[in-house]
């Protein structure tokens, strides 16, 4: 018995033609470093608009950090009657090592900085994006309140968040 329909019921089959949905999807989003740039044109963890054959702007980020490679090798894609893509980049601090940069360009969800910080790339910029590669794993546990007789071996649970699992090194 098939189920009562009230008011009107609409079937579309699958070969049937749907609208297409207008969305941006020219515009790139790149998070990364630039320790050289103009701090006025390019502040840290705020998103910046501009083309990717923009001399001016280009100079202003300057030729040091991850960002000004990651411009050209998004240069070097173009298509045949492309001139340029559209960019919007966020700045992050470089750290003083690899995983505490990749820490400043994961940045932090609440605060919006980091890769959050493209988030605000609509509001501010009336453009979307948001792209990034990531780590995985912990590179630390901060101990509040340590406790006392582990012995190399003893496994350690928690609570809060997804919770964690640690086996005590010696």
């Amino acid at each position: 018995m098939s189920e009562p329909t009230f008011g009107m019921s609409i079937t579309r089959l699958d070969n049937e033609p749907r609208p297409a949905v207008k969305a941006d999807m020219a515009v790139i989003g790149l998070v990364g470093t630039a320790p050289n740039a103009n701090p006025a044109d390019f502040p840290v963890n705020e998103p910046v608009h501009f083309f990717s054959n923009d001399t001016v702007m280009l100079a202003k980020l300057g030729l040091t950090g991850s960002l000004a490679g990651q411009i050209e090798l998004v240069n070097a894609q173009l298509g045949e009657f492309q001139v340029s893509a559209r960019i919007v980049v966020v700045r992050v601090a470089e750290g003083g090592d690899e995983d505490e940069t990749m820490a400043n360009i994961l940045g932090n969800a609440n605060l919006r900085t980091g890769i959050h910080a493209l988030r605000n790339a609509g509001p501010l910029l009336g453009l979307p994006g948001l792209t990034c590669q990531q780590k995985t794993g912990v590179a630390a546990i901060n101990v509040i309140s340590g406790g006392a007789h582990y012995e190399a071996g003893d496994t350690i649970a928690g609570a809060g968040g997804t919770g964690f699992s640690a086996t005590v090194a010696t």
